[in-house]
C-alpha cells in the first residue's frame, strides 16, 4: 500500500512541475503549445476542426496549429456555453494573465483543455496565461456582440438538457432532440447543431455524457437497470415538467427543496445536532440516492455513517420525515414522478395535482397491502416498489 501510494505521489509531483514550470511572457502560441504532448495537440486539433495534421511529427503539428487556431477559434466559439466563455473574457480583461485564484479550477481546465491558456509560474507566482495570438482574436471588440445569441442559444439548450437528465437519469439521444427543439426559445434548432453544442459540453466536464444512442446524467451508474425500470412503466408517460422548471434544474448547484425536504434537515439539525451546512449536504445526498432510486435500507445504512441514533425513539422520529422524502422526491425509475403522485396518478384516473398537494393525495388514495401489486404498474409487489 505505501509503495502505491509512493508511486501516486511522484505522479502528481511530476504533473504539477509540469503544470507549473517556468513560463515565458508575453507568451507565444507555439511555445504555448510546445508544453502539450503530441496526443495532446492531436486532441485539440480534432476539438476545433482542424483537418489533415494527424500524420504530421510534434513539430510540425505546432506550427500548423500555431498557423490555424486563430482562425479556428471564433468558430470553435459558436459551441461553447456561457460557462466557457464569461471566464475567457474575465482572462481577456486582465491582459490575458489570471492568477488561478481568480478562477473556478474546472472552468480553468475546460479553457486549457481549448488551447486558450496555459499554466505556468512567472516572478515566482502561479499564473493562468493566454497566448498573445489568441488574445488579439478575443479582443476583438465585434466578437462578444457576434456571439451573444448563439451563446445564449447554447446556454439554454444545455441547461434544458440537464434538467431533463437531473429529473428523468436518461433519454435517448431522438426523445432529447425533440424535447429540446420543443422547448428551446431561439427558433433557430437544429439537430446537428445541438449535438456539437452537446459534444463539446460534455468534454468541459459537465454532469451528463451520452453514447449508445442515449444521454445520460453522469452519476447514474446502473444504465441496465434503468432501462429495466422504464420498460415496466411503458404505459406511463413522463412526468410533464415545465420549462421553467427545467431550466431550474439545470443549475449545477440546484436542490429540489420541497417542504420534505426542509422537514428532514430541521430534523438533523435540532434532533441531530448537525450544522445547517452539514444537515443541507446530507440531505441533498439522500434525496440525490432516492432520485436515482435507492432504496429505504440503502438509504438508512448511508445516513448511519453521518449521525448517530442512540434510541429506538430517535431513530422513530427520524423515519417520520424520511419516509416522506421518499415518497416525495422525484425518481428516475419512475419517469419523474415521485411515488406518490405516480401512486396517485395510476389509483385515480385524473388530471395530475399540484406538488403542494401530495401529502393529501397519500392520504387518501386507496389503502394498498403490502404484499399487493404495487399501483405504480411495475408488475412488482407494492413493498418491493413504492411502498
Amino acid at each position: 500500500m505505501n509503495e502505491a501510494m509512493e508511486v501516486i505521489n511522484k505522479q502528481e509531483l511530476r504533473r504539477q512541475q509540469k503544470l507549473w514550470g517556468s513560463i515565458d511572457v508575453p507568451l507565444k502560441l507555439p511555445h504555448a503549445l510546445s508544453r502539450l504532448t503530441r496526443d495532446e495537440l492531436l486532441d485539440l486539433s480534432r476539438r476545433l476542426n482542424i483537418d489533415k495534421v494527424s500524420s504530421l511529427k510534434k513539430q510540425e503539428l505546432i506550427a500548423a496549429l500555431s498557423e490555424r487556431m486563430p482562425g479556428a477559434l471564433e468558430k470553435h466559439l459558436s459551441k461553447v456555453t456561457q460557462d466557457v466563455f464569461g471566464p475567457m473574457l474575465q482572462v481577456v480583461r486582465m491582459d490575458g494573465q489570471a492568477s488561478p485564484d481568480k478562477l473556478d479550477e474546472w472552468r480553468a481546465e475546460s479553457m486549457r483543455s481549448l488551447g486558450l491558456i496555459y499554466s505556468g509560474t512567472v516572478n515566482g507566482k502561479r499564473m493562468l496565461i493566454m497566448p498573445v495570438e489568441l488574445l488579439a482574436v478575443c479582443r476583438n471588440p465585434a466578437l462578444p456582440s457576434s456571439l451573444r445569441s448563439v451563446l445564449a442559444r447554447n446556454t439554454e439548450w444545455m441547461k434544458l438538457t440537464s434538467g431533463l437528465l437531473f429529473y428523468y437519469g436518461m433519454l435517448s439521444i431522438e426523445d432529447m432532440i425533440r424535447r429540446v427543439g420543443q422547448l428551446e426559445s431561439s427558433g433557430l434548432f437544429h439537430p446537428q447543431a445541438y449535438m456539437e453544442v452537446l459534444e463539446e459540453y460534455v468534454r468541459n466536464g459537465y454532469d451528463l455524457y451520452y453514447g449508445e444512442g442515449a444521454v445520460y446524467h453522469r452519476s447514474l451508474v446502473d444504465v441496465e437497470g434503468l432501462e429495466q425500470e422504464l420498460k415496466l412503466r411503458s404505459n406511463v408517460n413522463y412526468y410533464p415538467y415545465t420549462k421553467e422548471q427545467l431550466l431550474k434544474a439545470g443549475d449545477s448547484e440546484f436542490v429540489d427543496r420541497n417542504p420534505v425536504y426542509h422537514a428532514f434537515v430541521s430534523l438533523l439539525v435540532g434532533e441531530f445536532k448537525l450544522s445547517r451546512e452539514d444537515a443541507e449536504l446530507l440531505s441533498s445526498e439522500s434525496a440525490a440516492a432516492i432520485r436515482r432510486g435507492h432504496s429505504m435500507q440503502e438509504i438508512i445504512d448511508y445516513l448511519q455513517q453521518e449521525v448517530q441514533w442512540n434510541s429506538y425513539e430517535a431513530l422513530n422520529r427520524l423515519m417520520t420525515v424520511l419516509v416522506p422524502l421518499m415518497n416525495q422526491t422525484k425518481q428516475w425509475c419512475l419517469k419523474g414522478y415521485s411515488s406518490s403522485e405516480l401512486s396517485a396518478k395510476l389509483a385515480k384516473p385524473a388530471p395530475l395535482m399540484q406538488s403542494s398537494t401530495v401529502a393529501d393525495i397519500s392520504e387518501a388514495r386507496p389503502k394498498v397491502g403490502r404484499n399487493d401489486p404495487c399501483p405504480c404498474g411495475s408488475g412488482k409487489k407494492y413493498k418491493k416498489c413504492c411502498g
